[in-house]
């Protein structure tokens, strides 16, 4: 007799929960984005590499450790790389999105195969050309003959605090490959 209660009050309690989710939520703004993500002095970008150009597709700031095995594969540490992103709302493409926009300092790791393809994770921190801290956080990824596509997670610093950011980036901008989102969860 009291297992149809506790089903009653459990369903009851899940119907409370998922009608104050959406309540609690309502003050945080998500915002949607596109754009191009790619390293400094990639050819055809138009833009230098201040760094060391390796190919097929790094600047590199520090090559970290490399370590090259004799069936051509080759395992990568703490490889840091610096990247260009410029992004636009995907709501309206004539507005620049500033919170992606800007340069990231990647730490790369990479187990890969002869063909240069294989797993790929790390961190990132973006800075606006002002050189700003904005947001920092992690990736994960594959390489594929020598070309990152990863999903990407942060949050915001500074004037960026209580913001968090995710997406992914492509291979090959067509005409995008980064797409993702910022909560920003002090928004009234």
């Amino acid at each position: 007799m009291r297992r149809p209660h506790v089903a009653i009050a459990l369903v009851l309690w899940m119907l409370l929960v998922g009608l104050a989710a959406p309540t609690a939520s309502a003050r945080a703004a998500h915002d949607e984005f596109v754009g191009v993500y790619f390293p400094a002095g990639m050819p055809g970008t138009g833009t230098d590499c201040p760094y060391t150009w390796v190919d097929p597709a790094f600047c590199i700031i520090d090559s970290g450790t490399w370590v090259q095995f004799g069936d051509g594969r080759l395992r990568i540490r703490d490889m840091q790389v610096y990247e260009l992103a410029f992004s636009w709302s995907a709501a309206d493409p004539t507005q620049v999105e500033p919170r992606k926009t800007g340069y990231d300092i990647v730490t790369a790791n990479a187990n890969l195969d002869a063909t240069l393809s294989g797993p790929t994770w790390g961190t990132w921190m973006l800075y606006s050309f002002a050189h700003e801290l904005m947001f920092s956080g992690t990736f994960t990824g594959t390489f594929a003959n020598g070309i990152p596509a990863v999903h990407f997670v942060g949050r915001g610093t500074g004037p960026y605090e209580g913001q968090y950011m995710w997406g992914d980036i492509g291979r090959v901008p067509n005409p995008h490959n980064m797409f993702g989102q910022v909560l920003d969860t002090v928004t009234s």
